[in-house]
């Protein structure tokens, strides 16, 4: 998979972002099957020196998803702290190793993406 990312993680936060609802957009403004902020998709296509994109284009939304997880495995090099990020932040999990709790939602959302990852590898 494009930029070393396991299929299985990739799908898993794909099932328990959007269900895999490509028009998804949740009710603070992520978008598209990897629920991807627009700030982030901003700061993706400025690495990828992509001018026009379209978080609504499955293909495009996952490059951008994989790429920006490529990202944040390079700062965190650990799949929880990593998926906290995915989910909270990158500032947010910062914070949390100084010592500041992570919401509720940020460890109920690791919990189901790790719980369905699993269950992809058992049936793949």
């Amino acid at each position: 998979l494009q930029y070393d990312i396991e299929k299985s993680l990739v799908f898993a936060i794909i099932r328990v972002e959007s269900s895999f609802n490509n028009n998804a957009k949740s009710s603070v403004g992520a978008l598209g099957l990897m629920q991807i902020m627009p700030a982030t998709a901003e700061f993706i296509a400025k690495e990828l020196s992509i001018l026009n994109y379209d978080m609504f284009n499955a293909e495009q939304n996952i490059k951008f998803g994989c790429f920006y997880l490529k990202y944040l495995f390079s700062k965190f090099d650990n799949l929880q702290l990593v998926l906290y990020a995915y989910n909270c932040g990158e500032g947010r999990v910062n914070r949390f190793l100084k010592g500041e709790k992570l919401p509720k939602e940020t460890l109920k959302y690791y919990k189901k993406v790790i719980g369905v990852k699993r269950v992809y590898n058992l049936v793949n």
